[in-house]
C-alpha cells in the first residue's frame, strides 16, 4: 500500500518532468483513477486515505489539503526525495498515461462510475454551493 501524498508526489513530478504540469483538480482526477485501476489490477487497494464528493470527481482529502492553494493554476515541482525505483513500472506507467489525458475526459469519466451515480443526488442537492461534500465516500464504495 502506497501513501496517497507520496504518490502525489510522484505524480506532480512526472507530469512536470514531462512538460505538463497539472492541477490540483487534474491531480485528484488521476488519484481516483489510479486507485480504480489499481484495485482491478491487483484486488489491491493503493492507499487508505480518505475520499470526499467534490464537484468535479473525488477528493483525497489528505491531498487536497496540501495542493489546494493552487486552485486551478498548475503544481509545477520536482520533488528530490521522490525515487520512482520505489514504485512499480506498471503503476508509473498508467500515471503517465492519465497524465496525458484532458482533464474533461477524466471528468467525464470519474463521473460515469457506479460510485459517482449512486450520489447524484447529493452532489446535486450540496455541490452548487460548495466546492465539496463532507461526505466520506468508502474504499468498498469506490472500487464496486
Amino acid at each position: 500500500m502506497y501513501d496517497a501524498k507520496c504518490l502525489a508526489k510522484l505524480i506532480i513530478t512526472l507530469a512536470t518532468q514531462n512538460g505538463h504540469p497539472i492541477s490540483c483538480c487534474q491531480l485528484q482526477l488521476i488519484l481516483y483513477n489510479l486507485f480504480v485501476w489499481y484495485h482491478r489490477i491487483t484486488g489491491k487497494v493503493l492507499f487508505d486515505d480518505e475520499f470526499l464528493l467534490a464537484v468535479y470527481g473525488f477528493v483525497i482529502k489528505s491531498v487536497y489539503d496540501v495542493y489546494r492553494g493552487y486552485g486551478a493554476s498548475p503544481i509545477c515541482a520536482i520533488y528530490g526525495e521522490i525515487n520512482i525505483k520505489n514504485f512499480s513500472c506498471s503503476l508509473v506507467s498508467e500515471i503517465e498515461r492519465l497524465i496525458n489525458i484532458p482533464v474533461n475526459e477524466l471528468v467525464e469519466k470519474t463521473q460515469q462510475s457506479r460510485c459517482w451515480q449512486k450520489y447524484m443526488a447529493d452532489i446535486k442537492r450540496y455541490l452548487p454551493n460548495k466546492k465539496f461534500v463532507q461526505l466520506p465516500v468508502s474504499v468498498n464504495e469506490i472500487i464496486n
